[in-house]
């Protein structure tokens, strides 16, 4: 019998590459896809369990597809929250066949055939104990754009944060594999290759006893004519003056930096565990536009941590001000049970959260909207990803924006093709989107 089966990805990039990895297992073992939850035989849901927002996410998306469940549909949930709650999830919701770990993702043909025979199924291991290296994948998104795995799991061991259980220690994936996948999905078209990991400039420490990423990225410039190379997750404690000069020398780099700061107060970064202060991430920031001056810079920060004051706020407005940093993501802190964090008294009121949320965001989009005003009259290349109707116009981005949590460049133009570079006067500015 010829089984259909309908994967769903929930949360992260570097989760839709697992997906994309479960689907590519399963099509070498003749299983074939459907977009439809009700034409499909087996459905595979790939959760996210990193914050509350999407652990609730992931919860309700079980529970919609349970819902609409047909005779015979088999539900298999996977992922990061499978991970952490592979008990509660099997006693809780006894309409789940099978569940299957971070760990175990690669067994996925095994937890399908266990369940059409009939058998619950719990594949959870150890997360650091298999190989990601070379497995095979489909590629599932419209887009130009390919996300590269280049390493999985993470060792900094931030107070908040619950990944190094989820997804285990640090391990680089060896360079001639992502080269060879870099190379095949060039094969395929693709025109930005985004490397991501938890930490991608921890690159080839674990393989090398050195990092590598400057070298990791001279290979792909070197051995590929992919136009882009995007780098997301920086820890900003391994960006090396040698890193900087490697990208600002070659054009296929995307002059770009995700650096994930999280906070600027020297208290609030002690009890996340974060090992750099304000006056480095300052001298950081400085030494970065000085070398790359035509660099996009991007970071996150955590709003609302325990032991968060005024002061220590006000504190992140003004840095926030002072550095003017391109594109911003802001987090209410969410309370991971297990985790240092969790145990740091003076919490703060979830009220008072929203609050500090909403007066950060606003003061980030009035800082954004002039970074972008500068750029009018510029001439920028952009990477044309498709066509709104409704403006009647395409979108696409420039080296200064990645894709899903940046903003687009709307470009008025007659018969332009998909998936091709333009070089494109900016018109209209906004606190996100050009014209």
């Amino acid at each position: 019998m010829e089984y259909k089966i309908k994967v769903i990805s929930l949360g992260c990039d570097k989760n839709l590459v697992d997906s994309e990895n479960m689907m590519g297992i399963l099509k070498k073992d003749s299983f074939t896809f459907t977009p439809n939850i009700v034409d499909a035989d087996i459905v595979i849901i790939n959760t996210c369990g990193f914050i509350e927002s999407a652990k609730e996410e992931s919860i309700e998306k079980i529970f919609e597809v349970v819902s609409q469940r047909k005779k015979g549909q088999v539900i298999i949930v996977a992922g990061c929250l499978a991970q952490r709650y592979y008990k509660e999830l099997m006693e809780e919701i006894p309409e789940i066949d099978g569940v299957v770990g971070t760990g175990s993702f690669h067994k996925i043909t095994k937890a399908i055939n266990q369940c059409i025979e009939g058998e619950k199924t719990l594949l959870v291991d150890t997360p650091d104990k298999y190989e990601f290296y070379d497995l095979p994948r489909i590629y599932t998104t419209s887009k130009p754009t390919a996300y590269i795995k280049i390493a999985e799991g993470c060792s900094n061991r931030c107070s908040y944060c619950i990944i190094p259980e989820l997804r285990g220690s640090y391990r680089s994936r060896p360079k001639e594999f992502v080269l060879k996948e870099i190379a095949a999905l060039r094969q395929k078209g693709i025109k930005e290759a985004i490397l991501v990991a938890q930490d991608t400039t921890s690159y080839g420490y674990d393989l090398y006893n050195n990092y590598r990423l400057k070298d990791l990225l001279l290979d792909i410039c070197n051995t590929t004519d992919i136009e882009w190379v995007r780098l997301l997750y920086c820890y900003p404690t391994r960006i090396e003056e040698d890193l900087l000069k490697v990208i600002a020398a070659n054009k296929q780099i995307c002059n770009y930096l995700d650096i994930p700061l999280q906070h600027c107060s020297d208290k609030i970064l002690k009890k996340m565990g974060r090992p750099f202060d304000k006056s480095y991430i300052n001298l950081l920031i400085d030494n970065i536009r000085c070398e790359i001056p035509e660099i996009s810079i991007r970071s996150t920060f955590i709003v609302g941590f325990p032991g968060e004051t005024d002061i220590d706020f006000e504190e992140l407005l003004c840095f926030l001000e002072e550095k003017k940093i391109d594109k911003v993501g802001f987090f209410m802190y969410s309370e991971e049970e297990g985790t240092p964090a969790s145990r740091i008294p003076n919490k703060v009121p979830e009220e008072v959260k929203r609050k500090r949320f909403s007066k950060v965001y606003e003061l980030q989009m009035d800082i954004s909207l002039k970074i972008n005003q500068k750029l009018k009259n510029r001439i920028l290349k952009v990477l044309i990803e498709g066509y709104d109707e409704e403006k009647r116009m395409y979108y696409g981005r420039s080296y200064r924006e990645a894709p899903d949590v940046d903003g687009l460049i709307y470009v008025k133009g007659k018969q332009l093709k998909l998936h091709e570079f333009y070089n494109v006067q900016i018109k209209q500015c906004y606190e996100y989107d050009l014209r």
